[in-house]
């Protein structure tokens, strides 16, 4: 919910984290014509009862996400982060410990 309020994504330790592992600092990665940070859903789904994060609307996928990757035309690195959209673009189901040629 932080960052949905902020408006920044990954601005919080998460982000933090990521640009440590990629090794770039905030200015890199906010760069938009060096990184794009495309988003599963474009909206925040809120919440489930127990407080972990709903899953992105499929309409959202379904009417913006093949789009917009689209536009972009050749990626040389795509990094998928977080479980849903690891589901949607690697086919990982949850729990899947044999992920991506991983064993």
């Amino acid at each position: 919910m932080r960052v949905h309020k902020a408006g920044v994504p990954f601005s919080d330790p998460s982000g933090d984290r990521l640009r440590d592992w990629l090794g770039i600092d905030k200015a890199a990665f906010y760069d938009k014509r060096r990184v794009a940070i495309v988003p599963m859903a474009f909206c925040f789904p809120g919440y489930n009862a127990a407080g972990s994060d709903l899953p992105p609307p499929k309409i959202c996928q379904a009417t913006w996400h093949d789009q917009v990757l689209a536009a972009f035309g050749e990626i040389p690195l795509t990094l998928v982060i977080g479980g849903y959209a690891q589901r949607i673009h690697l086919g990982v189901k949850p729990g899947d410990r044999n992920c991506c040629g991983v064993a």
